[in-house]
């Protein structure tokens, strides 16, 4: 039998297992799915829970959502609706066009590969789960060997490393010493890394995204239980203080783009006219009466072609001074969740401010952040109880030992832009000679060196089944 091995249980590799369970092409195979165990001190049941869900989905709290409507968020392409039947189906009423908790996402995934499994059972295809986590790999050469942290091996014919979003990297201007320290939260996706926080204390939140809104939303919630009576004090900044931009209300699907219209943003090869011409036409449709969010709709599934045109030093451009705002348009925020910030923000329990983090201290009396409003040179002093890094995933490979151990062995190449990894057309990894491994493959959010669209969904999706194939070719 045929062993491919996945690395990451995630989103992208929960789907990838899943194409490969229910493909007939291979005339039986072993599908090996490697989940990372639990940090040291977390307890767990008999059943892995966290299996398919990944860091996106292994939220459980209900004021977590979507922040795309349930009808585009199915995992198989070709079955736009699996995703609202699954709800429908299991008790939990929903449309096509509400957002619903990420919990249940994270339910839908695990019924997705539990199906999956029990239908590769029936043509040969088997489910091989490991609890482990990838300490290095023994590449180019057949079978490559696997090895752990735990001293096991595994061997396998072909590689697929899926991965998924990093642990967010420490903010400049925060000191070394307050690593460690229970008053900084660098991580707050870690299980309970809020829960010991005193919500009536002054809290820093660096960072204005979407991990700030759901931070936030955690923190209010928490405060909300504890029946305080003393008002929190959320304080959220960034170099720019935007933040993201609310969904329509309207569930009806975005209006397709004229054909005309499209194609003069298409034909667009710099940042410059590209930017000139989507302000353009956002302006003329508006004016007409159509909302600015189905432009950057109907323009998503052409993102790739338009990254493709840039030169290097347009798309250096586009992520010097254009990602931050391209970031809250596009990755916006379900109606519900922006009025709750909204109203946070009216009642003063949340603030944002345009500031860069000049430094972040410990004291006698607690945390000490020096921060410089933007266009001024003067520099402000607040006193905080804690600070939470809220700057979201990073890029960084060294948050990831086994890419690190494998871009110093020279098996792994980073893109020119430092943002993603270099794959070929069928994800086969490429080595930094520039050649691709013949079994080593990659699919998750590193894609974006190529197609910048490789965060969401909708487009992941797409590269988990397109991956899929190429294993099997």
């Amino acid at each position: 039998m045929r062993r491919i091995g996945i690395v990451g249980a995630g989103f992208c590799g929960t789907m990838v297992a899943a194409h490969l369970l229910r493909s007939q092409q291979s005339g039986g195979m072993e599908v090996h799915l490697i989940n990372r165990p639990p940090p040291t001190g977390t307890t767990t049941s008999k059943d892995d829970t966290s299996l398919a869900r990944g860091l996106a989905y292994g939220t459980r709290s209900p004021h977590h959502v979507l922040n795309v409507p349930a009808a585009r968020m199915s995992a198989w392409p070709q079955q736009p609706n699996d995703f609202v039947d699954f709800l429908n189906a299991s008790g939990l009423p929903a449309t096509g066009g509400d957002f619903v908790p990420r919990d249940w996402y994270g339910r839908y995934l695990q019924h997705t590969l539990t199906e999956a499994a029990r239908v590769g059972d029936a043509i040969g295809n088997v489910l091989v789960h490991h609890r482990a986590d990838v300490a290095a790999m023994d590449v180019g050469r057949q079978p490559m060997s696997l090895r752990f942290t735990d001293g096991g091996t595994l061997e396998l014919d072909r590689v697929i490393l899926a991965l998924g979003n990093f642990a967010p990297g420490t903010p400049i201007g925060v000191n070394a010493a307050l690593r460690d320290s229970p008053q900084f939260i660098n991580d707050p996706w870690q299980v309970g890394a809020l829960d010991h926080l005193d919500t009536t204390a002054p809290i820093l939140l660096i960072g204005s995204g979407l991990t700030m809104v759901d931070v936030a939303l955690s923190l209010a919630t928490q405060h909300a239980r504890r029946g305080s009576t003393s008002p929190m004090r959320l304080r959220s900044i960034s170099r720019r203080g935007l933040t993201p931009h609310s969904h329509r209300e309207n569930a009806a699907p975005p209006v397709p783009l004229d054909t005309t219209d499209l194609m003069r943003v298409l034909a667009c090869s710099t940042t410059r006219t590209l930017v000139s011409a989507t302000r353009q036409l956002i302006d003329r449709l508006s004016a007409q009466g159509t909302d600015w969010r189905d432009v950057i709709a109907a323009l998503r599934p052409h993102t790739p072609a338009l990254w493709a045109q840039l030169s290097e030093l347009d798309r250096r451009r586009f992520l010097r001074h254009l990602r931050p705002f391209w970031e809250v348009h596009r990755h916006r925020a379900a109606p519900a969740i922006a009025r709750r910030i909204e109203a946070m923000l009216a009642t003063g329990e949340l603030s944002i401010r345009a500031a860069r983090l000049r430094s972040l201290e410990h004291t006698r009396d607690g945390l000490v952040a020096h921060l410089q409003p933007r266009g001024s040179s003067e520099v402000d002093e607040i006193r905080v109880g804690y600070a939470i890094n809220c700057t979201g995933p990073s890029d960084e490979l060294s948050a990831e030992p086994l890419l690190q151990a494998l871009l110093a062995e020279g098996n792994l190449c980073r893109d020119a832009l430092g943002i993603g990894l270099q794959v070929d057309d069928s994800y086969r990894v490429r080595k930094q000679n520039g050649r691709a491994h013949d079994d080593l493959f990659y699919v998750g959010p590193l894609l974006k060196a190529q197609f910048w669209e490789a965060t969401a969904v909708p487009e992941l999706r797409e590269h988990a089944a397109r991956a899929a194939e190429s294993l099997l070719r």
